[in-house]
Order: C-alpha cells, then structure tokens, then sequence
C-alpha cells in the first residue's frame, strides 16, 4: 500500500488530500495501483489465504487489544477498500 500511496502522490496529490480524483488515471496505472491496494487490503480484512495471522493475534492479544482489532482495524480496512476502490480507482 505504501508503494501504490507513493506512486499515486508522485502522479496526483490530489485524492490523498481531497478524497476525489482531478484527472483519470490510464488503465494500466489505475489497475497497478488498485492492485497495490487490493493486496494491502486483504491482509488486513479476514480475506483468505491472507488473514493467517489473524487467529493468532486475536488468541494471544489481551481482551481490549482483541476488541480494538476487530471494532478498528478490520472495519476500517473493509471502509478502506470501498473508498479506495468505489471513489479513486471505479474503472480498476
């Protein structure tokens, strides 16, 4: 994700900023940079195969430290992939 961040702040700084995206990207930027995120995104929500770490984090993490991952970090990666991908990236 921090490589499909940077190349889209070199090409544009304009979505990180305002959300929204000032010119089109060509199809092939727009797919490697969806894609980018894509991965960063599937990490983090419980996507299979890439949530494996998941189940170890939630067994060994005391009672609050679950509940911040689940209520948090999963929810704001799955508000991450439909503003990634509905409001910058919706030809990818």
């Amino acid at each position: 994700m921090l490589a499909s961040l940077v190349l889209l702040w070199w090409g544009e700084p304009g979505p990180l900023l305002t959300g929204t995206l000032t010119s089109e990207l060509s199809a092939g930027a727009s797919l490697a940079l969806a894609s980018g995120f894509a991965l960063a995104f599937a990490v983090k929500t419980p996507l299979l195969p890439f949530h494996t770490w998941l189940f170890r984090a939630h067994a060994q993490a005391p009672v609050g430290g679950s509940v911040l991952l689940a209520g948090l970090v999963l929810k704001l990666s799955a508000w991450g992939i439909a503003l990634a991908f509905l409001s910058w990236f919706p030809a990818a």
